[in-house]
């Protein structure tokens, strides 16, 4: 069931589009393209599940993200409190 907000943005977008004013959504040529571009990623990330490196819920994340960081002075901030 659609609530008041989304029945209220719903005509702005379907009478345009149903008048010839198409801006609002992706071409098929755009679609298509985009897939070309996420398509290869889904397929190695379907098979290489190692890939994705996990860590404890509430820790402060990877250690392999510190890789990110050119030079050892840089650093994630793990704490609210400032240095």
């Amino acid at each position: 069931m659609m609530d008041a907000a989304h029945s209220r943005q719903f005509p702005g977008v379907i009478f345009p589009a149903s008048s010839g004013d198409h801006s609002q959504f992706l071409s098929s040529v755009e679609v298509n393209w985009a897939w070309r571009v996420v398509d290869p990623a889904l397929n190695v990330w379907a098979v290489e599940c190692d890939f994705f490196h996990t860590y404890p819920a509430g820790s402060w994340g990877l250690t392999e993200a510190n890789r990110l960081f050119d030079k050892e002075s840089q650093y994630w901030r793990n704490s609210l409190v400032s240095d």
